[in-house]
């Protein structure tokens, strides 16, 4: 699965575009109440919200770069560590990431997997670097509607499962979700709620919209 658009909220899209292209240095522009970040393959959209939000997405990146990532990113944010680390290993998923708040307290990720590719340069290059968005956290109230969603549109679960968390789609692009009753998201004590996004999606070469605000929607396109 492949996300080419996300389309998320914020109430102070000022802030935000001070930080993704001031302080890391990302191409974003903002025009009105739109704030456009692009990636390598994604367009991250925030439009302006009267609430806060707060989301959990994950950025992929070279598998080589994780250390100058993590290097770049304790210059300019606050890492989120877990267990004493601030660069985790997610031995299930066989991939390293390092989490960070944005300046509207979501919870950003970078993550380099097996399939990424490696690239030249030993610096961080957050122009060419950041490959994509590759996950959008989504807090449902039934996993198991989820599953039967998506894998109508060809989306196979990518992980181990609980009644509690879950993650569809494949490495360049997932949905992970997350039961409300769920205590935290990773590496947080933040407690998950749902808030509403869009995302323009391929799978097997069908593109969707897909909706969420209580619940997830695909729609063909």
């Amino acid at each position: 699965m492949k996300i080419s658009q996300l389309f998320l909220e914020s109430h102070d899209l000022e802030a935000l575009f001070e930080f993704y292209a001031g302080t890391l240095g990302m191409p974003a522009a903002l025009h009105d109440d739109q704030l456009l970040i692009r990636t390598a393959e994604t367009q991250l959209h925030f439009k302006k919200s009267d609430e806060k939000r707060l989301y959990h997405f994950a950025f992929n990146i070279p598998l080589n770069k994780i250390d100058s990532c993590h290097r770049w990113l304790k210059e300019r944010a606050s890492i989120l560590p877990f267990e004493g680390e601030e660069i985790i290993h997610h031995v299930n998923w066989n991939s390293k990431a390092i989490y960070a708040f944005d300046s509207s307290q979501n919870i950003i990720e970078f993550i380099a997997r097996p399939s990424s590719m490696e690239v030249d340069g030993e610096d961080f290059d957050p122009t060419e670097d950041v490959l994509n968005v590759s996950e959008i956290g989504m807090v449902v109230n039934s996993i198991p509607e989820v599953r039967e969603l998506v894998k109508k549109a060809g989306i196979e679960r990518f992980s181990e499962a609980d009644e509690y968390f879950s993650a569809f789609g494949s490495e360049e692009g997932l949905f992970i979700a997350m039961d409300r009753q769920k205590d935290f998201w990773l590496p947080t004590d933040i407690k998950p709620e749902a808030f509403p996004f869009e995302a323009i999606i391929e799978n097997d070469k069908n593109q969707y919209r897909a909706s969420f605000d209580s619940s997830l929607t695909l729609k063909g396109l």
